[in-house]
């Protein structure tokens, strides 16, 4: 039987180097077979969960999307060969995942229907108590008239703004959905000759006071209306006010009658 070894080489001191260099080699090539195995094994488990993911999203929009049966109606052929092509690049490429169910979504094109990234909640964690964001005292949060100061209402809930200093403020989470109360979530600061805006970075989104200090609107972020004691007044105008800023989207919350149409 061959264990590799080769005839015996001396050294000009009297050693044997053969065996030596042989076991180094052969080390070396059990070593790289092994990551090359371990890459196989992580990238067939990321294959299999992205085909598990797809094929829900494709099932589920089959089964609750309301204009599903309208978009592909004469197009049963094309979203079919969509199906294989993204089966074969998910096979292939299952590290661009999120890219190809974005895609299968995309050819609806319907601004509806769309994917969202979302974190595991891991609550209780010593990783996330080191990464939690910071808390504010929501007992500071007071109301000022026509300023940003105070309690503001949403669709997606609450958010209070507390002054930090003269030219900044603290946008913090009241009643946000997956948002811890007190949980801070912008910084806003006031410049003499842009007024007020976000800055994330580089980029500077607009921020302005409508309607004598009644609604806020944050570009990018939404609008809000400050709260009055008067939930009905705050809901009415809440869901009649129309936005300077849509964030990209000529999209409205109004009171309609549903129907076929709402879906395409």
């Amino acid at each position: 039987m061959d264990l590799g070894f080769k005839a015996k080489e001396v050294t000009p001191d009297g050693r044997d180097r053969t065996i030596k260099s042989t076991l180094a080699m052969n080390a070396k090539y059990c070593l790289l077979s092994l990551l090359w195995l371990l890459m196989l094994g992580t990238t067939g488990r990321a294959q299999d969960e992205c085909l598990t993911d797809f094929y829900w999203l494709v099932d589920k929009i089959e089964k609750d999307y309301p204009g599903y049966r309208l978009k592909s109606a004469a197009r049963e052929g094309e979203l079919a060969a969509l199906k294989r092509d993204l089966t074969q690049r998910i096979q292939q490429r299952p590290d661009s995942c999120a890219t190809y169910l974005a895609r299968y979504v995309s050819w609806f094109g319907d601004h509806h229907l769309s994917l969202s990234r979302s974190r595991p909640a891991t609550v209780g964690s010593a990783a996330v108590a080191e990464e939690a964001p910071p808390v504010e005292d929501l007992s500071t949060l007071v109301t000022v008239p026509q300023s940003l100061e105070g309690v503001w209402r949403g669709f997606g809930g609450d958010i209070g703004i507390l002054k930090a200093t003269e030219s900044t403020y603290k946008v913090v989470s009241v009643s946000l959905k997956n948002r811890v109360a007190g949980q801070l979530l912008y910084h806003i600061h006031y410049d003499a000759q842009r007024g007020y805006e976000i800055r994330e970075g580089t980029e500077a989104r607009p921020v302005t006071l409508k309607l004598a200090g009644q609604v806020l609107e944050m570009a990018g972020v939404g609008y809000f209306v400050k709260t009055t004691g008067d939930d009905f007044r705050d809901q009415v105008l809440l869901y009649t006010y129309l936005p300077e800023y849509t964030s990209g989207l000529n999209t409205f919350a109004l009171a309609l009658p549903r129907s076929e149409t709402t879906f395409y």
